[in-house]
């Protein structure tokens, strides 16, 4: 079998682990956000009934307006969160205490809506004291035992709300720990069968590489077979072939450019004697650029010290005679056009000498 195949099977196997990842994954967070909100929801419920709790009590104790229209608002908060509850929860179970709660919930409202107009009888007049009195300990007694009622009630909607939190946890993380410890078996077995198929021939191909590249390009690498390594033995011994024969021809280049290179650099030196026993020199000027570029013979003939020459135009027209330097610059914009340049121009040397000279050149 191709290793091509085997390794096509061992994604496939990967793409297919992956796959159920990530399908867990998503029905695990999904549960695990219902859970979540569930869980925010019964804490907001416990902790709206504590807080409704605080201002009855602080209500019942010093009878503050402020203390009855807190604990409505937190009354309406904690309606609001039940009714959210109750379109939250699934499980059976918990509708069912929900909807005990709703139904202590209104009992409740009831109960402290008696006791706040009994005391606005009271101070109207309309019932006796004692009645009164009589009225709001009985009225109490059954908010208090409604109130402990509701406190466990909502702990335990609250800790079965946490519950399910931990158990779509634990389903999600044991879902994927599950997935990934069969994955693994898979592509270590796959991985395994695959190395024990092809370690071999990559000895192979790795020893014939080193002998080769040694020098030896006699050598043929011989792997049998029908898979990507025979096809890889056979280029690898053809490349070998060629480049044997490139070798040769290259070596034949090699010899070839040394001795034109040897021919250009005698004709280099004879050049420059020419030069000198004729005093004449060459220049190149890059006027993008502003770089001038000067052979030895044109720093002998402008009598500066070889190396010295500062490269830019502007170095060039100091050395220019200023009497000259018009014609000069005049020549210069005209070969622009003509692209062709010739003159003789008087230059003031370091030793303060005058000397004329003549330049010629194209505009390329």
């Amino acid at each position: 079998m191709k290793v091509k195949k085997r390794l096509q099977i061992n994604v496939a196997v990967s793409v297919m682990a992956a796959f159920l990842i990530v399908l867990i994954g998503f029905l695990a967070l999904t549960r695990v956000n219902s859970a979540v909100k569930e869980s925010e929801i019964a804490n907001e419920i416990v902790n709206s009934a504590f807080e409704r709790n605080t201002f009855r009590n602080d209500y019942l104790r010093t009878s503050n307006e402020r203390a009855k229209a807190q604990w409505l608002a937190k009354s309406e908060q904690l309606s609001r969160l039940l009714k959210s509850a109750s379109d939250t929860f699934k499980d059976i179970d918990h509708k069912r205490s929900i909807d005990e709660l709703i139904e202590d919930h209104e009992a409740t409202m009831k109960l402290f809506s008696e006791i706040v107009q009994n005391r606005e009888n009271t101070r109207a007049g309309a019932v006796p004291a004692e009645l009164s009195e009589e009225t709001e300990n009985r009225l109490v007694t059954q908010l208090n035992m409604r109130a402990y009622d509701r406190v466990i009630q909502t702990r335990q909607l609250r800790e079965s709300a946490r519950e399910h939190l931990f158990a779509a946890l634990r389903m999600a993380v044991w879902s994927i720990f599950f997935v990934i410890a069969v994955m693994t078996a898979a592509a270590t077995i796959n991985s395994w069968t695959i190395g024990r198929t092809i370690i071999n021939r990559i000895r192979l191909l790795r020893g014939g590489a080193s002998i080769i590249g040694q020098g030896n390009l006699d050598h043929r690498i011989e792997i049998e077979g029908n898979d990507e390594f025979a096809d890889l033995s056979k280029e690898f011994n053809a490349m070998t072939a060629k480049l044997g024969e490139s070798y040769l021809n290259l070596e034949n280049e090699i010899l070839e450019r040394k001795r034109m290179e040897e021919t250009l650099r005698e004709q280099q030196n004879h050049l420059e004697l020419a030069n000198q026993a004729a005093q004449i020199g060459s220049f190149e000027y890059d006027i993008q650029a502003n770089v001038n570029k000067w052979s030895r013979e044109i720093e002998a003939l402008y009598g500066i010290p070889r190396g010295s020459f500062g490269g830019t135009f502007e170095d060039f027209q100091r050395m220019i005679h200023p009497e000259d330097w018009p014609r000069v610059q005049e020549r210069i914009k005209q070969a622009m056009v003509t692209g062709e340049y010739s003159g003789d121009f008087r230059v003031i040397r370091p030793d303060a000498t005058v000397r004329w000279l003549q330049a010629r050149a194209r505009v390329y």
